[in-house]
């Protein structure tokens, strides 16, 4: 039995850096998608555990999902300020049961696709997400100790059109990152 090294690449994004898409003019809209987005997964895991029509896989993953809406985003409402938005997107991936667990942060993934393609329809949604424990192992200019978004194919020789999309959404310029990967 050996161990396997993967090298990877894309531009590595926070939860700190992807709120920037959260300002005054666009408030209210998230507050109402989020709200939207959260009453109708709980309707569709009602009624569809009323007639099971979802398969085990879908079910637990909606669940997921509902689980960390309910609890990152509890005191959300239409008042809320960007401060406060902000400060329950990035608890949706701070918290450490999130971390340890890759699926939950999947639904985390989905739920900041569904606001990146809401807000802005050209720029790229991450694709992956990763979680550097140690820099000896997966990469010394990477945050460590944090969810982070993975963005993948934003840049060829020169930076592609999801690049700038994506530089243009966090107001900042983006770089690629390289990461290892080792299982066992």
């Amino acid at each position: 039995m050996g161990v396997d090294i993967y090298s990877n690449s894309g531009v590595v994004v926070t939860a700190e850096q992807l709120t920037a898409i959260v300002c005054e003019e666009n408030r209210e809209h998230i507050c109402r998608l989020l709200l939207r987005h959260t009453a109708t997964l709980l309707k569709s895991l009602k009624s569809n555990s009323e007639f099971a029509q979802l398969n085990e896989s879908n079910r637990q993953s909606q669940q997921r999902q509902a689980s960390l809406l309910t609890q990152a985003f509890q005191s959300l409402n239409i008042a809320s300020s960007v401060e406060e938005i902000r400060a329950m997107l990035k608890g949706m991936t701070q918290s450490e049961v999130v971390k340890e667990c890759k699926a939950k942060q999947l639904e985390a993934l989905d739920i900041w696709s569904l606001l990146i393609n809401e807000l802005h329809p050209n720029a790229p949604s991450p694709e992956d997400t990763v979680f550097i424990g140690s820099p000896r192992y997966q990469g010394w200019d990477l945050p460590r100790g944090e969810v982070l978004f993975v963005f993948r194919y934003c840049f060829e020789q020169v930076k592609t059109q999801d690049g700038r999309a994506l530089d243009e959404m966090l107001g900042e310029k983006t770089s690629l990152a390289t990461w290892t990967t080792y299982s066992a």
